[in-house]
This record gives structure tokens, C-alpha cells and sequence, in this order.
């Protein structure tokens, strides 16, 4: 898979960095993204919700997993377990999270969500620094 390059500088700071499964809920190994927070939506039973930037952006599939040569750059992520959360995330160690795609383009606009209004697209991790991220794991290498 090609990566897409990136428009922004490499110093720029990013609030955190992720790592995806990208194709197949059990293999992590996309490269280490940089994320920005825009904002904190919620869904409707009250839960926050991370609405952020994600650079390079991450490709798309359908639901074949046949790629869609769309790349988006604006994801929603949530914490996948219970009572985790990104903001007690420390330094040195990752998160889990599962990653949102918006099944509406006014979606982004909403400050709180439906569950038709995402998909869940991907399994990743977060962490305050990219060498904090899993290494990469092969699937065809079990």
C-alpha cells in the first residue's frame, strides 16, 4: 500500500499519534499518523468522542476491503475499552482506540452523533509519542 504524502511540515506538533490496523481488525502496522483534536463530540448517550486530524491521512476501503482511492484526514475515535480514557493516557505507553468513519457528509458539522451517523472503520492505538505505538505486527507471519 502506498502512503499518501503528507502537505504538512514534519516538525509540526502533533496532540498525539496513531497507529491503525488499516485492512484487517488484527494486524496494527500502519505507519505512526499525527493527530490533532478539533473538538470533543459526544453520542447521544452522553459518551465524549475525539473528532481529529489525522496526518497522513488513512485509506478507505469497501466492504469487499477493495480500496477506494479516497484517503480521508478527518476520523472520529473513541476508546475501546471501558473506563479507559486518551486523556490519562501517560507518556511511553498506548491506548486502544477504535476508529470512526462519517456515513453522513453533514456529520462532521454535529456536536453529537447517532450510532447511524459512523461506521466503525479500523482498530488502533494511541500514544503521546510514535516509538510508544506496538510495533507492527504481520498477519501472514503468525
Amino acid at each position: 500500500m502506498s502512503e499518501k504524502e503528507s502537505p504538512l511540515p514534519a516538525e509540526a506538533r502533533p496532540d498525539f499519534y496513531l497507529g491503525t490496523s488499516e485492512t484487517a481488525p488484527e494486524h496494527w502496522g500502519g505507519p505512526p499518523r499525527r493527530c490533532w483534536v478539533f473538538n470533543r463530540p459526544r453520542v447521544r448517550s452522553g459518551r465524549e468522542l475525539w473528532r481529529v486530524r489525522v496526518d497522513p491521512p488513512i485509506p478507505r476501503y469497501n466492504e469487499d476491503g477493495v480500496s477506494i482511492s479516497e484517503w480521508a484526514s478527518e476520523w472520529i475515535l473513541a476508546e475501546r475499552y471501558v473506563g479507559e480514557r486518551i486523556e490519562d493516557l501517560s507518556p511511553g505507553h498506548n491506548l486502544s482506540v477504535n476508529i470512526w468513519s462519517y456515513n453522513d457528509p453533514r456529520a462532521p458539522k454535529k456536536i453529537a452523533f447517532d450510532d447511524v451517523d459512523l461506521t466503525l472503520e479500523y482498530l488502533g492505538e494511541v500514544a503521546f509519542t510514535a516509538d510508544a505505538l506496538p510495533e507492527p505486527r504481520d498477519p501472514t507471519k503468525a
